[in-house]
């Protein structure tokens, strides 16, 4: 079975100024990032709610690079939407290079690349919970500041995307015209928190969750796990797929050609510093 590798290349940032500046892995990366994962010395992790699911393999690269760069192998990393492996060092964050062939399936009993043949069948099948599924967006309430996206600190800070993402604001206000958060996964999903009685007959949750449970079990129970979390006085807020970046199976799933990238005139937040 082919897994995922870490190639020690370079990566582009925009500044947000209309520059651009390359980074080589070792080099201080601006902000840390994008889904989460952990590495032992023997293992490769991810996480959904306190519970880790182990990798049948670790990543071609990645513990060498981690050595090399950060100053030692273990510890966790965040992957990009666009592969970009960053980890975080005593003074700052770190580039590590990028990763590549996540479409392949490293989790037993878990599917991380749905190709949504049915449109209804289309729950985010990967981890659950909102500090490791991956890089946080919010679709912003005020049409004016439409169609870039925000992210926005515990401190009230608001950083915005250097470009607009017309899509992405498109299907994430077809749920609710209020906008709300967006992730963007570490193989490119775009996925969202949709309160249950906004799906309407969209997405058939109970019948997706029969199917992934027959082939997917342990993506089942990460399903299961965050539609329990709710109260007896709010619905759940189950994990929807609205697209995938720059998607090439021809379907309704490509949405944009590129993720957000933010404004980097200003510090940015890392994602535990952002609020809910």
């Amino acid at each position: 079975m082919s897994g995922w590798k870490l190639v020690e290349t370079a990566t582009s940032i925009n500044q947000g100024t209309g520059a651009s500046e390359t980074l080589q892995p070792g080099d201080y990366y601006p902000f840390f990032a994008g889904s989460k994962f952990s590495l032992t010395s023997q293992a490769f992790f991810m996480k959904s709610y306190g519970v880790q699911i182990k990798a049948s393999t670790i990543p071609n690269g990645l513990q060498s690079a981690r050595a090399k760069y950060a100053g030692r192998q273990t510890g966790s990393v965040r992957i990009r939407w666009n592969g970009d492996t960053l980890a975080k060092i005593a003074d700052g964050i770190v580039y590590l290079g990028k990763m590549v062939g996540v479409e392949n399936e490293i989790f037993q009993g878990v599917i991380l690349n749905r190709t949504f043949e049915d449109s209804s069948h289309r729950l985010w099948a990967g981890p659950q919970s909102h500090l490791d599924i991956g890089e946080r967006w919010v679709v912003p309430l005020s049409v004016n500041e439409r169609p870039k996206l925000v992210r926005k600190g515990r401190d009230r800070s608001r950083h915005y995307s250097t470009e607009g993402h017309p899509e992405i604001t498109q299907r994430r206000i077809e749920y609710s015209w209020r906008g709300g958060r967006v992730y963007l996964t570490f193989n490119g999903y775009v996925v969202a928190p949709i309160e249950y009685p906004l799906l309407g007959n969209r997405v058939d949750v109970l019948g997706d969750l029969s199917s992934l449970n027959q082939k997917y079990p342990v993506s089942a129970n990460m399903v299961q796990a965050r539609l329990k979390r709710s109260s007896t006085h709010e619905p759940p807020y189950p994990m929807v797929v609205l697209g995938k970046i720059a998607d090439d199976s021809g379907n309704w799933m490509s949405i944009d050609e590129s993720g957000p990238q933010p404004d980097l005139s200003e510090p940015m937040c890392d994602e535990e510093q952002l609020g809910e």
